[in-house]
C-alpha cells in the first residue's frame, strides 16, 4: 500500500478531534511524516484549538515507535502542550524525548532545549535547562 500523506494527515485530524488511540498502522504512517520538517507547520496545525489532545495523540504515536520518529513525535507532542498550556505534560514529554535521545543516541532537537527553557516548564522539569 502506497504511503498517502494526504490520508495520513486526514486521519490524524480525525483522531484529534475525536480523541482517538492511534492504530499501530497510522502510528507508522505518522512517524513517516514527522522526518519531513517541511510538513512540520501542517502537523502542528491539525491540532489547531485542540493542542492537549494533539499532545496526547502524538504520544500515543511515539509509544508505538523508536528511533528518530519517536524523537519527532515527542517534540510534536511537547510544542503541542505547550501550545494548550499544560506546562507539566510538555515538561514529562520533553524528559521521555531527552530518555529517547540518550537511548538511541540521538541529538535532541533544538525545538527542545528551547521549550525547557521556558520558565512554566522548567519548573516542572526534574533537571536545569540545557
Amino acid at each position: 500500500m502506497a504511503h498517502n500523506r494526504i490520508a495520513t494527515l486526514a486521519q490524524l485530524h480525525t483522531a484529534i478531534l475525536t480523541s482517538t488511540d492511534p492504530t499501530p498502522g497510522l502510528a507508522d504512517l505518522a512517524g513517516r511524516l514527522t522526518t519531513d520538517h517541511a510538513l512540520r507547520p501542517t502537523l502542528y496545525r491539525l491540532a489547531d484549538g485542540h493542542e492537549l489532545g494533539g499532545a496526547v495523540l502524538w504520544a500515543r504515536i511515539a509509544d508505538q515507535l523508536t528511533g528518530a520518529p519517536r524523537l519527532e513525535s515527542l517534540t510534536i507532542a511537547a510544542v503541542l502542550a505547550a501550545h494548550g498550556d499544560d506546562p507539566g505534560m510538555a515538561a514529562g514529554l520533553i524528559v521521555a524525548a531527552e530518555t529517547t535521545a540518550a537511548t538511541d543516541r540521538i541529538t535532541i532537537p533544538p525545538l527542545l532545549a528551547l521549550l525547557a527553557l521556558d520558565h512554566r516548564i522548567r519548573d516542572h522539569l526534574g533537571h536545569p535547562a540545557a
